[in-house]
């Protein structure tokens, strides 16, 4: 990035040659704070346009937040807007790098990063005259049906990384969970949820 002094120095090269125009180089001169005051815009344009790069990248934006939230259809029915910048911006990289799934992996992993890390997914097979005796007895309507099971939410702990407005404890959201996992889920199954 260049400073002010940098633009002020280009300037004053810009500058006619000669006995006069060397004398106004001179600092102190007249034209030697007016090109001071004039290269403060161009490094001051400088610094926004290096700025601007970060906001091109959705892990690092802070000031083109909301632009990004409004292009990936942000916030939703789900998602909500979160309490900190770092949660929304989590929404939004999920959002835009969320590839789907069906697996029981896939959605323990969206379990996961909105804070039930030892969540598992149960399945249930229907019940056959091939089945053991000791499995249990379910009918067909259970052979799309499958339950996730989540310990009770985790408390998000105020730290030193925690920002001025944020709470000092706050406990992930089961309806949250349960949102997500039924707007992302195949359109046959039925999810279940079960917190311990």
């Amino acid at each position: 990035m260049r400073s002010g002094a940098d633009y002020q120095a280009q300037l004053l090269a810009l500058l006619p040659r000669g006995a006069l125009w060397d004398a106004l180089r001179e600092p102190g001169t007249t034209a030697e704070r007016l090109t001071a005051a004039l290269a403060e815009e161009p490094a001051r344009l400088d610094g926004r346009t290096l700025a601007l790069l970060d906001e091109l990248d959705p892990r690092s934006v802070v000031e083109m937040l909301e632009d990004w939230e409004r292009w990936a259809g942000l916030p939703d029915s789900c998602s909500g807007l979160g309490a900190t910048i770092a949660q929304r911006r989590e929404d939004l990289l999920a959002r835009l790098t969320n590839t789907g799934g069906q697996s029981r992996s896939y959605f323990i992993g969206v379990a996961e990063r909105l804070g039930f890390p030892d969540a598992t997914i149960v399945e249930y097979d229907p019940h056959t005259v091939e089945a053991t005796v000791d499995a249990p007895i379910y009918s067909e309507d259970w052979a799309h049906a499958w339950t996730i099971r989540a310990p009770t939410p985790p408390i998000d702990q105020f730290n030193a990384d925690s920002s001025v407005d944020e709470s000092l404890g706050e406990a992930a959201p089961t309806t949250r969970l349960e949102c997500v996992i039924n707007r992302l889920k195949p359109a046959h199954t039925v999810a279940l949820f079960e917190y311990t």
